[in-house]
């Protein structure tokens, strides 16, 4: 709600606030944030050990599969433009080590949707082409060699190692000590 609310304006992971309103910023449980998140626009992650989510949970996956990263990178992000897309933004990423199967309740709702929007006129047409033609953009990707060569190189890593909560809050603070300067 720009027009009356507090926010000037979508951002990418968060709107941007209205200099002259302050809005009312709440964790997953309805819990205040600290007056040092609301002020900051630029600030997209708490910095705390445990996240509250008894009423709402947003999952937020930057990695999919390493195909889709080789066509993200080639993409490039929305917001940074210049900011390098190779072995450390997968490795500070890829963390899939622990299964989050809260969403799967909603399967059977979902492919009952799909469903429904497949049977819709032109649109299972549509949806195949488009999953065809990523697929082709990777391939042609991947037949680039400084690309298969990235490619081959993550595929090796696997997974990246999660650190303990009190390491990665020290790991983050270091980071966002240095975003600063």
């Amino acid at each position: 709600r720009v027009k009356d609310g507090p926010f000037a304006k979508p951002g990418i992971h968060r709107p941007k606030t209205k200099k002259t309103r302050q809005a009312n910023w709440v964790d997953g449980s309805g819990k205040a944030l600290p007056l040092s998140f609301t002020e900051n626009d630029q600030q997209i992650l708490l910095l705390t050990e445990t996240i509250e989510s008894n009423l709402v949970q947003l999952n937020h996956y930057s990695l999919r599969s390493l195909e889709d990263f080789i066509a993200k990178r080639a993409r490039g992000l929305p917001n940074r433009t210049r900011k390098d897309l190779g072995a450390t933004y997968w490795a500070e990423r890829n963390f899939n080590l622990v299964a989050e199967p809260s969403i799967q309740r909603f399967a059977p709702a979902r492919e009952q949707v799909f469903s429904d929007l497949m049977d819709l006129p032109g649109i299972k047409d549509a949806y195949s082409e488009s999953v065809q033609l990523h697929v082709k953009k990777i391939e042609a990707l991947l037949s680039d060699q400084d690309e298969a060569l990235l490619y081959s190189r993550l595929a090796l890593l696997a997974t990246s190692a999660v650190p303990k909560p009190e390491e990665s809050i020290r790991l983050l603070k270091l980071i966002h000590a240095s975003d600063a300067e």
